[in-house]
């Protein structure tokens, strides 16, 4: 797993709920689910991948309660894995199907780490399925799907016609969540797809996280929660629903920076105390030999391991001050409130940088 700072390796952390202070659930006129499942955060995942995007994730479980749910495009794990921990934690009669051909070597070992961890947790009612998105629609009957989340990467092989493939296997409740939909990349396939739903069916989209987008290709009365998010007509409540989420998704991940940080923080000083045990043994070992035994070998081997240990201090020093900092951020109010200002000022230099090109 990558244990790039970027990119933290935080499987295996507890769910918490995550903060959200200053916020009326009743005057808000956001679609709420009665469980307030966005406000979780994800269980396991080990890139920041898709992150900004699960506790919208979450709640469309909860607001629709899918009887199937479809994931193109598995990859790490991020996005299906949410849909599972929500399915779980809701006690919902579902089956889960995740696919994806994870290609080579690397695609290998990803499969079976995610075996690993998917299997005991969710093998009753979930199955990683290691296929061409092609290949794959054959798992599931027609009209059976009630949540597709296409989350294939820009390289990917999914045509028009395989998207097609799927959307007739969509229930009469069936909603399509999309990922990387703003084109930040460039044109890639989702944003060409996407395109194309858009002008068929009832559609939301989120601006933050290199976009996402929902569609609605049921024929079937919506359910009271999908009513306001599928609503076009009021452009503030639109506004709203995209600050709430992008303000949970930017939760998410600083507590998920922060929770690395102290992982890192926690490896640095057990590092540095089994080497300040070392050095100490190697210390008595040497005051026990004679004097002809301190060969320069020796003496240098103790400077080094002496060496090491204080560039391992100074990182823990370093990593401390960073944790303080972020802690300090996270809890100060301004922080809280600029959150979806953020998330804006990000966009519109993207769309500056586009003119300008």
């Amino acid at each position: 797993m990558n244990q790039m700072s970027s990119e933290p390796n935080v499987a295996g952390y507890p769910t918490n709920r995550a903060p959200l202070r200053g916020t009326s659930v009743e005057s808000s006129g956001l679609p709420w689910t009665k469980n307030g499942l966005e406000l979780e955060y994800p269980a396991r995942f080990d890139t920041l991948a898709r992150l900004g995007h699960i506790p919208f994730l979450f709640w469309i479980v909860d607001a629709l309660r899918p009887r199937t749910i479809v994931e193109l495009g598995v990859g790490r794990g991020n996005s299906y894995f949410a849909f599972l921990q929500a399915a779980r934690q809701l006690g919902l009669d579902v089956r889960c199907f995740g696919i994806d051909p994870w290609l080579g070597n690397q695609g290998e070992e990803t499969h079976r780490e995610l075996c690993g961890y998917h299997d005991p947790l969710y093998g009753a009612f979930s199955t990683l399925v290691r296929s061409s998105y092609d290949a794959a629609t054959p798992y599931l009957l027609d009209k059976s799907i009630d949540l597709l989340h296409v989350a294939v990467t820009p390289s990917s092989n999914l045509t028009h016609d395989a998207l097609e493939r799927w959307l007739v296997r969509m229930s009469s409740r069936g909603v399509v969540v999309f990922h990387d939909i703003n084109g930040s990349v460039g044109p890639t396939a989702a944003v060409r797809l996407w395109g194309n739903l858009r002008q068929r069916y009832p559609t939301f989209e989120f601006l933050h996280g290199n976009g996402l987008g929902v569609a609605y290709v049921g024929g079937d009365p919506l359910c009271e929660p999908l009513k306001l998010l599928f609503d076009g007509t009021s452009r503030a409540n639109s506004n709203h629903i995209r600050a709430y989420f992008a303000r949970l998704g930017i939760s998410v991940h600083e507590h998920v920076v922060l929770r690395d940080l102290q992982v890192r923080l926690a490896n640095a000083d057990l590092r540095v105390r089994a080497l300040e045990n070392e050095v100490a043994r190697g210390a008595e070992a040497m005051h026990c030999r004679s004097p002809d035994l301190r060969d320069a070998q020796t003496g240098q081997n103790f400077r080094q391991q002496m060496a090491l240990i204080m560039r391992l201090q100074r990182e823990v020093s370093t990593l401390n001050r960073k944790r303080i900092a972020w802690e300090q951020i996270l809890q100060s109010t301004s922080w809280r409130i600029t959150a979806p200002l953020r998330w804006v000022v990000i966009k519109v230099r993207w769309l500056v940088s586009k003119a300008v090109d």
